[in-house]
């Protein structure tokens, strides 16, 4: 694919060349050939990727500062490309103008729904989720939606270890739809470990539901979590309230009472059972 875009097949040949030493590390016999190939602007989209990469590779910054900067001048509205460039002159310590040009890109792309997921693509090739997570509540305050990219910035938050930053967007990802529920819990699942994030996220859930007590995410994770911790009487308080609250005709404390008597939690069992069959004789 990329060979077709090149100009002319003596420089297909060249490209293919380069690309093979390149794949070997030898990156200076690389860098020969496309020092050669970027003579020529039609070439630069074929070789971005690996030109970039080699003349990093070689620590020859300032080579790619000025082929990307071409390419920016070219392109002006090509995203990824300014995000390369804001990277290259992070390497060189060139900081402010770096996060300059990630602005710039921010506030391209927060109008626009597909500018924003390529620009959070490009941000996350380099872990920079800081700038991602910028982009997004940038992009959010725009749409003034409070739940939009709530998937996206709980997974940002996830990889940057903010925790309760997580559990908060994955809260409104799941109240926003129900069939994302699953996966919430999956996420939750892997990234809730320890006793006191469990303490924390059983908090935080207690305070969505005592602010808006018909909060589905909220009532419905703290059940989970109360029962991933197999503490089948606090679980059996939720889903009476739940129950209640949502007209869910016992099929849950059901569901609770018969999970406990598999652990052998017999006095739970007995109790929620007990009241099942007492509200719903039938």
């Amino acid at each position: 694919f990329l060979i077709t875009l090149v100009s002319s097949p003596v420089m297909a040949q060249e490209l293919q060349l380069a690309e093979e030493y390149f794949v070997q590390g030898k990156y200076e016999k690389a860098k020969d050939i496309y020092d050669k190939l970027a003579r020529n602007s039609s070439n630069w989209r074929s070789i971005h990727q690996s030109y970039l990469l080699t003349l990093v590779n070689l620590k020859d910054y300032k080579t790619a500062e000025e082929f990307v900067k071409k390419q920016v001048k070219n392109d002006p509205n090509n995203l990824p490309y300014k995000i390369d460039y804001g990277v290259i002159l992070e390497m060189q310590t060139k900081i402010k103008e770096a996060e300059k040009e990630f602005d710039n890109v921010i506030n391209l792309a927060k109008k626009d729904k597909e500018k924003t997921l390529v620009a959070h693509a490009c941000f996350e090739k380099y872990d920079k989720y800081e700038w991602s997570e910028k982009l997004f509540l940038e992009a959010r305050k725009h749409e003034g939606v409070s739940d939009k990219y709530a998937l996206q910035l709980g997974d940002i938050y996830a990889k940057m270890g903010k925790k309760m930053l997580m559990i908060e967007e994955f809260v409104k990802l799941y109240n926003k739809d129900e069939d994302n529920a699953e996966y919430v819990k999956g996420v939750l699942q892997d990234e809730i470990r320890t006793e006191e994030e469990m303490d924390k996220l059983e908090q935080y859930l207690l305070g969505v539901v005592q602010e808006n007590p018909n909060h589905t995410a909220g009532n419905e994770l703290l059940l989970w979590l109360y029962m991933q911790q197999k503490n089948f009487n606090k679980a059996f308080l939720q889903a009476k309230a739940i129950d209640k609250r949502f007209k869910k005709q016992g099929s849950q404390l059901f569901d609770i009472g018969r999970i406990a008597f598999e652990n052998r939690d017999y006095p739970a069992t007995e109790k929620i059972l007990g009241y099942f069959v007492e509200q719903y004789p039938n």
